[in-house]
């Protein structure tokens, strides 16, 4: 009797399938295929062994050994798993029934050991990885052997020749893999990325490299070391990246692979390329043609159609048309065809696709002709090329003349592209867009053009060596010259019909981005480039812009729109495209470390454009950006001036979507200006709602947690700690949920100030913890240094003085050596109360009378009576004779904090007073101001510092020579 665990401990794969008797699972491409009980007992058994016949009693005993079922069951069961398998489609078999007999499991299976587990199956880690639309054929061995190597020495190259199924493999391991690394499968097309003006001078392609693979992980661009901010990003990951189609990047993919292998000890690097990339501990895979049948002359079907190369060639075949119940005569056609390919898949798929029309002994006589003139011709190039190069030939020597051009057209696109832009660039004086469908059906059905499915969608794509051939071809110049201004215009149309990015996009939709932007970047090259159209460039860099915007590709942003601006023609200065254009630069400048003053001018007058001969909604859009740069810069009271415009905008617009994004401006700006009450009406307004208007709002770091955390910082000065800290731990939340870093580093920023306001050492700790961790990882410099200043507030709470100004000094000069003023107003209040408590009281009174008249002059009044309170802290702790002078400026602080519903302030500012009255009629006044801001607290709430403020209220006055703590 054969035991259902026969198959042994380890894994057995056919066809797409993978099975696990130990682990009772199969998949197929790495997704569980549910199976009942006794069906898996039935695979499992048949497996164990493979190509003999199982008798039927045989498999009843060992599928149901305890009971006894009629042969029905066992025929039952049979069919599902045939059902299951796919068993009979599209040329796939598996399971044989003879007659009077019993059943034989005739696909072909490998083996190999079972791998331990790394955790549990309950959720699919994240992946990118191509979809297949085809079964991968003859390749199951190599995908088991290379995912052991991967596994054992983390760094594999997949090498071999062009066509021979080096990107099938890679993505089969993928998939078998997927579920062992917890971060998930990250995939990275690297023929998008082409050698073109810098290389070729010389520098360094890494950056270029390292830059699409952390684009295709979702990281902002960094112009300056894309490569150490992606190894850091990656180094505490447990990731699988591949690097497909390195050869054109051979040693530039090498250095980066080295360093992700030696700084990321949980992270695989699996590569192909034609060459090997020759780096310490790299594990080359050598990927041979498809073995083929010898050559004989009496061969008969049976004999060899389970041989790699015949079976992939057949199921091809079939699948484009061709009769499947073939003759031994016509497997002697087939074998030639294979051995005249050498095995390779490139080549026999687009044989195959042209079976159906040729039949097998033209094709045959075809390709025997058509490859013994290139071989003759080009010796001095390598077997595999040869005979890659025949085979392309050959295929483009069957194309009509009308495919040759659509062909020829089609392979100006970078990776990726729609039907719509093949139909758009492709279109000849012949062939109106109904006849070019049916010419790139054409070309797909002869494996000219590939497919993958994107979403619901089909992508095209010319493979590498296609395109590489068919440029080879190369256009004369002026049909060159056409054919990028169809591509160009194609892109500009397609991208100014309100095109939308969504930076919460899918892996489908950011692949697709992706595609796009590596388009129009090569459009874009075009057009600025010798013999371009510039005009046009001018229009694509406009309506472009939104999307490197969104991919937070700011440096490519700001080389176009400076590109475009200067070409702007007489007739296209104040118009859309101009609008468009100076947004994109000062957005770029404010992101990329540019001159501020620059980036305001450039705002401004896309701003200006907009209010002459803009929409409202471009209106509405365009004041973000301006108002996230007034406040970088200062000038608060601007930014202010600005979210009253965009709500007043917005309000006449009578459209909630542009309601939600003023509310979120309005919130910030009143918060600064210290509005709490509008502040926190404005936040309230924006919980539970979602805008169309996400994009901007993304790129300015203002979407997920960032109101929420706003919305804390308001509700713990006015006094509702509780709430604030609720709202705080769900800012979190929502923060680490969110793809967009900018978005997660601002929002943890902020939420980390409620943590310190609140005295909580630990949850400020974590909280700027993790806000140094994602503005290291994603090379956020300004965060990086408010960071720093919040560890100093926090060392300061510890009363660690020394460690506290040398930190806030620090990020001060930091943050304003980079323009970014929305901290350092804070961080100069904790500076002179750090200052203060060292016995620097010249310096801390100094400072707190230039941060006065900073915030006075700038417009961030929020924090005004914070300050007045510091200045205080410092008179009082000197001599007598400043004591009246202190006393002035807590009153002072009261009469700010009160009308702005400052309640937490107002608590400072009242409790210090009474500390600090010298006579019982002082300390009666002070006590009826303390008394006064208690009673203004909700009711309940409860804070350390409400809490000290009641107890204090019922002590005895304070003595003379008393002093309060900074």
């Amino acid at each position: 009797m054969i035991s259902p665990v026969a198959a042994g401990s380890g894994h057995i794969a056919f066809g797409p399938f993978r099975l696990s008797a130990a682990e009772r699972l199969l998949t197929r491409d790495g997704a569980p295929v549910e199976l009942g009980g006794r069906t898996l007992d039935l695979l499992i058994a048949l497996v164990a062994q493979p190509n003999v016949v199982i008798g039927k009693r045989e498999l009843l005993a060992s599928v149901w050994p305890d009971v006894t079922v009629e042969e029905t069951s066992l025929r039952f069961h049979m069919a599902v798993l045939r059902k299951a398998l796919g068993d009979g489609r599209a040329g796939a078999r598996y399971i044989a029934t003879l007659a009077g007999r019993g059943y034989c499991f005739v696909a072909p299976v490998g083996r190999s050991e079972a791998r331990p587990a790394t955790g549990p199956r309950s959720a699919a880690p994240a992946s990118n990885l191509p979809s297949r639309l085809t079964r991968v054929v003859g390749r199951e061995a190599d995908i088991l052997a290379v995912s052991d190597a991967l596994l054992a020495s983390r760094l594999v190259s997949i090498v071999g020749p062009g066509g021979v199924g080096k990107t099938t493999v890679a993505v089969g391991v993928g998939q078998a893999l997927c579920g062992r690394f917890d971060d998930g499968v990250l995939f990275v097309d690297l023929a998008l990325v082409a050698r073109t003006g810098a290389a070729e001078e010389g520098d360094a392609v890494e950056g270029t490299v390292a830059a699409i693979v952390a684009s295709a992980f979702g990281l902002p661009a960094q112009p300056q070391d894309p490569a150490t901010t992606l190894v850091a990003c990656l180094a505490e990951k447990r990731l699988l990246v591949v690097l497909d189609t390195c050869e054109h990047l051979v040693a530039d993919v090498a250095r980066l692979a080295a360093r992700l292998v030696a700084a990321a000890p949980d992270v695989h690097v699996l590569a192909t390329s034609r060459e090997a990339l020759r780096v310490a501990g790299e594990h080359v895979y050598r990927l041979d043609p498809l073995g083929c049948p010898p050559v004989a002359p009496d061969v008969s079907f049976a004999a060899v159609r389970s041989c790699p190369a015949v079976e992939l060639f057949l199921d091809r075949a079939a699948a484009g048309g061709m009769r499947i119940d073939l003759s031994d005569a016509d497997a002697a056609h087939v074998v030639r065809i294979c051995h005249k390919l050498d095995g390779v898949p490139l080549a026999l798929e687009m044989a195959a696709g042209r079976v159906a029309a040729y039949g097998l002994a033209e094709t045959a006589d075809l390709i025997d002709r058509h490859f013994a003139l290139v071989i003759e011709g080009q010796r001095t190039a390598s077997p595999r090329q040869r005979t890659l190069q025949a085979t392309l030939d050959w295929s483009y020597t069957l194309l009509t003349a009308c495919e040759r051009t659509v062909l020829r057209r089609l392979a100006v696109f970078v990776g990726d592209f729609s039907l719509d832009g093949a139909l758009a660039v492709a279109a000849t004086e012949h062939a109106d867009h109904a006849g070019l469908f049916g010419v790139i059906d054409s070309l797909v059905a002869k494996s000219m053009v590939a497919t993958r499915l994107n979403g619901a969608a089909v992508r095209y794509r010319l493979l590498d060596t296609t395109r590489a051939y068919v440029q080879a071809n190369a256009l004369d110049e002026a049909e060159a010259c056409a054919l990028a201004a169809r591509h160009a215009g194609y892109y500009r149309r397609a991208l100014g019909s309100d095109a939308v990015w969504h930076p919460a996009a899918s892996v489908d939709e950011r692949a697709c981005y992706l595609a796009i932007v590596s388009n129009v970047k090569a459009a874009l090259a075009w057009c600025f480039g010798d013999g371009g159209d510039r005009r046009l460039g001018a229009e694509l860099a406009g309506v472009a812009a939104s999307g490197f915007l969104v991919l937070s590709m700011f440096g490519d942003a700001h080389r176009w729109a400076t590109a475009a601006l200067a070409a702007l023609d007489e007739d296209m200065r104040g118009g859309r495209t101009e609008m468009l254009l100076r947004h994109a630069l000062g957005v770029s400048l404010t992101f990329a470390g540019g001159r501020g003053d620059a980036a305001c001018d450039a705002l401004d007058g896309s701003y200006a454009i907009a209010c002459a001969d803009g929409t409202p909604g471009e209106r509405v859009w365009l004041l973000g950006p301006l108002l996230m740069q007034h406040m970088r810069m200062g000038e608060f009271d601007a930014g202010l001036r600005d979210a009253e415009a965009c709500t007043a905008i917005a309000q006449a617009m009578d459209d909630p979507d542009a309601e939600i994004f003023a509310h979120a401006l309005l919130g910030v700006a009143a918060h600064y200006a210290g509005d709490l009450k509008r502040a926190q009406a404005a936040f309230a307004a924006l919980q539970g709602r979602s805008s169309r208007y996400a994009w901007p709002v993304s790129y300015l770091g203002l979407d997920s947690g960032v109101p929420a955390a706003f919305l804390a910082r308001t509700l713990w000065l006015r006094g509702d700690a509780e709430e604030a800290l609720r709202q705080a731990e769900a800012a979190i939340l929502d923060a680490e949920r969110t793809v967009h870093p900018l978005s997660r580093s601002v929002t943890l920023m902020w939420v980390a100030t409620v943590m310190i306001w609140h005295g909580d050492i630990a949850a400020s700790e974590r909280v700027v913890d993790r806000l140094e961790a994602v503005a290291a990882t994603h090379g956020l410099v300004t965060h990086q240094a408010v960071a720093r200043g919040l560890r100093g507030e926090i060392d300061l709470m510890r009363g660690d003085t020394d460690a506290a100004i040398a930190r806030l000094a620090a990020a001060i000069e930091a943050l304003r050596g980079r323009g970014y003023a929305l901290q350092t107003t804070p961080m100069s209040i904790a500076l002179v109360r750090a200052l203060t408590a060292a016995g620097r009281l010249p310096d801390a009174i100094a400072l707190a009378d230039e941060t006065i008249s900073s915030v006075t002059r700038a417009g961030d009044r929020l924090y005004l009576a914070a300050a007045l309170r510091a200045k205080a802290g410092a008179l009082a702790a000197g001599p007598s004779a400043c004591r009246e002078e202190a006393e002035r400026c807590l009153v002072e602080a009261l009469e700010h904090a009160v009308p702005q519903g400052a309640a937490a302030w107002a608590l400072h500012a009242a409790t210090d007073l009474l500390t600090l009255a010298a006579t019982p009629a002082d300390a009666d006044g002070a006590r009826s101001r303390l008394q006064e801001v208690v009673d203004s607290y909700p009711a309940g709430a409860r804070s350390p510092d409400l809490i000290a403020a009641r107890r204090r209220l019922i002590q005895v006055t304070a003595p003379a020579n008393a002093r309060f703590s900074a």
